[in-house]
């Protein structure tokens, strides 16, 4: 009992061993003994056709299926279109076979998937290929690599006969025998009654290849032309145009028809105040068609300034870093009688009300803790301004939602790029990219302002001129007699009002520093709604000041983050980069 217990733990042990050996069996491992090209180039194809003839034989040691053959789909970018395929074994019975693409290359597998063989076997490849001849201002040539650089097995012999056309002349002719890059010249190259024969002049090591060169007088072959380009890429070119044909000219049109503004006197003039009593988020949207963090910001001291809060700066010192200021809202008036909803919105959602009775005088809220909870409510102020807007009669619709309908279609394509793109290809994939690029610079472009909306624009423009411009240089233009200005009134009064008034505009027009800069002396005390940290205090100072505020307010307005040369040139030629492939087993 003991002896039968040793010997089968010994059979187990043993099995144990052997199975690897079996599973490593080495597909790759096997020896071409002979690889034999005849090629013969016509002019069927004006920059050359290539029918090929290849065998070879091999001797596996393992139980294979057979062979690949991997040819190059495109030769110094040029498409080699090949076709004809045929296999064959000595006896002329015929292979089994099927290709597929990877890599730039198409590769032929030869062989029977349901049955393997093993030892010497011959493969009898036909085909022909296109595009093979390149071009130089002072010869043609076929450089060619006969059995390819990327076989992993050795060569025990490689020929190949050329067969040449009878109107070609040759020029010169060289081989190479190497790795990729290799200039050894271990092969011989021989005449032939219609064209040159070339043979390596020793065995081959896996991934050498035999090398051809042919040069060839001009003439005989052409260069490709811009119709020749056409048909090549005909397929690429009409999977590159699908989408900006289908998608882009509608869209165009749509936009063209639905998104171009009316026209307005073209006339800027010089304002002093907002048009229509419109306030400063609704003159920032119709400058720009959105509502940015800047426009909100702009609310917030507006509302300021109207004393319904108060804006309190606090300089926190830290010994070896940089001074940190921090921001905090405090309520002054919770009243929202005289107020726009959107501006209602924004002062309840600054302190967590949904009511007035929710907030009371005095309540504190400092801007970080706003920090992913007020976004909710911008959204919502975005769409109510815009939608306010278009139904005033600026915008021929709330531009979020007219902007929408092309960013509908953006999805679309986008979907259709994963849909289609494997199948339809990189051309195809461009296409989209492109047409989505359009699609969405379109959909940006899309509000249109009517014609009441261009006239409060061109105002709003005449205003941020106002703002914008030094006192000294505005004097200038409006007292030029030249000027279309120059019987407009010079404007109101430099005082503290009318620099509280506007600078909510300026704020949401961009220019709250060259609006300040003109009001550099005005304040002989700091405004009773906004406290800062200033050792002297100048309207210049504030602005300064208030951009820092800004700043961190509109940060805290948004969505909380989730986490070729010739062969012949110069004496120049190597083993590889010419036409070829490579192979293996199976």
């Amino acid at each position: 009992m003991i002896r039968l217990r040793w010997l089968a733990s010994l059979a187990l042990l043993v099995s144990f061993l052997l199975t690897p050996l079996v599973a490593s069996a080495d597909l790759q491992d096997f020896t071409i003994t002979n690889f034999d090209a005849d090629y013969t180039l016509t002019t069927e194809d004006p920059q050359g056709l290539l029918i090929v003839k290849e065998r070879i034989d091999v001797v596996f040691t393992n139980n294979n299926h057979g062979i690949e053959r991997a040819l190059p789909d495109k030769y110094k970018g040029k498409k080699q279109n090949i076709s004809n395929i045929q296999a064959s074994k000595a006896d002329g019975s015929a292979w089994p076979f099927s290709t597929y693409t990877t890599n730039d290359n198409l590769v032929i597998r030869i062989g029977d998937p349901n049955q393997t063989v093993t030892g010497p076997q011959t493969f009898i490849i036909n085909y022909q290929q296109e595009n093979v001849i390149s071009f130089y201002d002072d010869h043609d040539e076929l450089y060619w690599d006969i059995n390819g650089d990327q076989w992993a097995q050795p060569f025990t012999k490689v020929t190949a006969n050329f067969h040449l056309p009878t109107a070609v002349k040759l020029n010169q002719t060289k081989c190479f025998a190497g790795k990729y890059g290799e200039s050894s010249q271990q092969c011989s190259v021989s005449k032939t009654s219609d064209g040159i024969k070339v043979e390596t002049l020793r065995a081959l090591q896996p991934y050498e290849t035999l090398t051809g060169l042919i040069s060839i007088q001009k003439g005989s072959f052409a260069q490709p032309t811009r119709v020749d380009w056409l048909k090549e890429n005909l397929k690429n070119i009409l999977s590159f145009l699908a989408l900006p044909i289908l998608v882009l000219l509608p869209s165009f049109r749509y936009w063209y028809k639905n998104g171009k503004d009316s026209k307005g006197r073209g006339v800027i003039v010089s304002q002093y105040d907002a048009p229509d009593k419109l306030r400063p988020a609704e003159v920032g949207t119709l400058v720009d068609y959105r509502v940015d963090n800047r426009d909100i910001s702009a609310t917030i001291i507006d509302l300021a300034i109207r004393k319904y809060l108060k804006i309190i700066e606090t300089k926190k010192d830290r010994f070896l870093l940089k001074d940190k200021l921090t921001y905090e809202f405090e309520l002054i008036n919770p009243s929202t009688t005289g107020l726009k909803s959107y501006e209602r919105d924004i002062l309840w959602g600054i302190f967590g009300a949904k009511t007035e009775v929710d907030i009371q005088v005095g309540q504190i809220v400092n801007v970080n803790d706003l920090k992913g909870k007020m976004y909710k409510v911008i959204q919502e102020v975005r769409e109510t301004v815009s939608l306010s807007l278009a139904q005033e009669g600026y915008f021929n619709g709330s531009p979020l939602r007219v902007a929408g309908k092309l960013f509908l279609v953006v999805t679309a394509v986008v979907i259709s790029l994963f849909v289609f793109g494997a199948i339809l290809g990189i051309w195809y994939v461009f296409g989209g990219l492109i047409t989505t690029a359009f699609l969405i610079i379109f959909a940006m472009l899309m509000p249109k302002r009517t014609e009441k909306g261009v006239m409060a624009k061109e105002h709003i423009e005449g205003l941020k001129l106002y703002l914008s411009v030094a006192e000294k240089e505005r004097l200038k233009m409006l007292q030029s007699p030249d000027s279309p200005y120059a019987k407009k009134s010079l404007g109101p009064k430099r005082t503290v009002e009318l620099f509280e008034k506007l600078l909510p505009f300026a704020v949401a027009l961009g220019v709250e520093n060259a609006w300040a800069k003109q009001f550099e002396d005005i304040y002989k005390s700091p405004p009773d709604w906004y406290s800062g940290n200033w050792t002297t205090f100048n309207a210049l100072v504030f602005a300064n000041s208030l951009s820092t505020s800004l700043n961190t307010m509109g940060a805290n307005f948004s969505p909380p983050s989730n986490s070729g040369s010739s062969g012949f040139s110069g004496g120049g030629g190597f083993s590889g980069g010419g036409g070829g492939g490579g192979g293996g087993g199976w």
